[in-house]
């Protein structure tokens, strides 16, 4: 009787073990590839995060529990350095460096990380070099530690839900090209010259990961004639206004957005008609010597904006 329950006890251990390698296996698969890298098919994603940014301040980082981060890939001349910042323990020292290269190189091996995709499971506080805050990642396979920066640039993840909220709000919106200069662009598909037109409507088809050097996300635009081109998501502002927008522009300020739309520039404009003139700033400061003004910089323009007006301009 008692080697009946022994047997019966263990099966019923083996069964729970299997049915959680089976879930776990399943988690795993549904958050694996689900990053375009050039003109790979879209991922579906499902997982919603509440953030404008890729890369949260060390303040928001708790933000990050839960959410799965996608280890970009590099450009093969840099794929030798490897890593930085990943440890088996919450410990900064070059003995707990994950899949290390050795060499004298603090980094961990390349191929040991590029296009996993690890979900967070915690914040914790450990032994940093400068900082001491470790992101506590899985992804079924191991359990690392990521020692996080204050370097945006440094970040070497895609954080997936932040992917997925850049999707919804590009893909299938219109864009009008607001840039007055002759430009020619290669095209996605082909790399043949694609002459760029004022004001001429594009639509957003896609949010992929930059294939070239792997750095960056990118917006793939189509026009009506079929040609395809590719922005980073970061520069699309500088080049491109949403048609929702310039739309609720023309209808509430009629004959002003004619005149801003010709690219002019006076006293007393709108604010929000001021990249519709002349696209957005290179940056906007705040101007110390007046309290409540603040200066719109252009390669060659400065305009200076007060309560919602142009008060000044030069060129």
């Amino acid at each position: 009787m008692l080697k009946l329950l022994t047997d019966l006890n263990t099966k019923l251990f083996l069964m729970k073990k299997l049915l959680f390698i089976l879930l776990f296996t399943s988690f795993y698969l549904l958050s694996f590839a689900q990053v375009s890298i050039r003109s790979a098919s879209s991922p579906n994603l499902e997982i919603a995060y509440d953030s404008l940014t890729n890369y949260l301040d060390r303040n928001k980082i708790k933000a990050y529990i839960g959410q799965q981060l996608y280890v970009k890939p590099k450009s093969e001349s840099l794929t030798d350095g490897g890593y930085e910042d990943f440890y088996t323990k919450p410990n900064a020292d070059i003995k707990n460096i994950y899949a290390p290269i050795g060499q004298d190189l603090e980094a961990s091996q390349y191929d040991n990380l590029a296009g996993r995709t690890f979900t967070v499971l915690d914040i914790v506080k450990g032994v940093g070099k400068e900082y001491n805050d470790f992101l506590k990642l899985t992804d079924g396979e191991d359990e690392i530690y990521y020692l996080y920066t204050p370097y945006s640039t440094s970040f070497p993840f895609i954080t997936l839900g932040y992917l997925e909220k850049l999707k919804n709000d590009h893909i299938g919106k219109l864009f009008y090209f607001t840039t007055d200069v002759n430009e020619y662009w290669p095209d996605f598909e082909n790399g043949k010259d694609v002459h760029l037109i004022s004001r001429e409507l594009w639509k957003c088809t896609d949010i992929i990961l930059e294939g070239k050097y792997l750095n960056d996300l990118e917006c793939i635009l189509k026009n009506d004639k079929g040609e395809t081109i590719s922005i980073l998501v970061d520069h699309l502002k500088f080049n491109f206004l949403g048609k929702e927008i310039d739309d609720n522009l023309k209808k509430k300020y009629g004959s002003l957005y004619n005149k801003a739309l010709s690219g002019k520039i006076w006293e007393g404009m709108p604010e929000e008609l001021i990249v519709l003139a002349v696209g957005n700033p290179d940056k906007i400061i705040n101007n110390s010597s007046s309290t409540g003004q603040w200066v719109w910089v252009y390669n060659n323009i400065y305009i200076y904006v007060k309560n919602g007006k142009v008060i000044n301009y030069y060129n």
